[in-house]
């Protein structure tokens, strides 16, 4: 791989890992206009697979993803925890400009909510990313739920402990892949 795309990779998956961190709980600051800034202007952010696309369905634009994803994350008390783990990914360029690049994860999630119940997800991630030395945007977000199961509060606790997640702030445990 030539150094330059290298360099694009190396953005594009900095991009991802700061996207999740921003869409933990808790996390350690949430920032509105970062997580804005991380989509292209003109993002698409789709459900894929028949369960997230009943969920969550098709949004465009990076102002309207936002607002999505606000819909779940603090000050609205939707989670009490929810913790993103990314396992060893794949990333390549792609598109005929140069400066594409799309990516694969496996993602596990762990969630516990506000109105009580917790659940462990396996997911797919696709995302697609324009990209330069310096920076990567998203310009396609598609999430698969792969597979769900829902735990007791017991459960979860010890799936928090053995996964490293750090209850009090996600912040820093959950980066690393699995």
């Amino acid at each position: 791989m030539q150094d330059g795309q290298a360099a694009l990779i190396s953005a594009a998956s900095r991009t991802l890992r700061r996207y999740m961190e921003l869409c933990d709980v808790p996390a350690v600051a949430y920032d509105r206009e970062e997580l804005r800034a991380l989509f292209a202007p003109d993002a698409v952010w789709e459900g894929a697979g028949k369960w997230n696309a009943e969920r969550f369905g098709r949004v465009s634009g990076a102002d309207r993803i936002v607002e999505m994803l606000e819909t779940r994350l603090p000050p609205n008390p939707h989670f009490t925890l929810n913790a993103h783990l990314l396992g060893r990914g794949t990333l390549k360029p792609c598109g005929g400009s140069g400066t594409g690049v799309e990516g694969q994860w496996p993602m596990v999630r762990l969630s516990t909510y506000t109105a009580g119940g917790a659940n462990i997800t396996l997911t797919e991630l696709r995302v697609w990313f324009e990209a330069d030395r310096d920076r990567a945007l998203i310009t396609e977000y598609r999430p698969r739920r792969l597979w769900s199961q829902a735990l007791d509060p017991e459960q979860a606790r010890a799936l928090a402990f053995v996964l490293g997640v750090d209850t009090e702030t996600t912040h820093t445990s959950t980066r690393r892949a699995m």
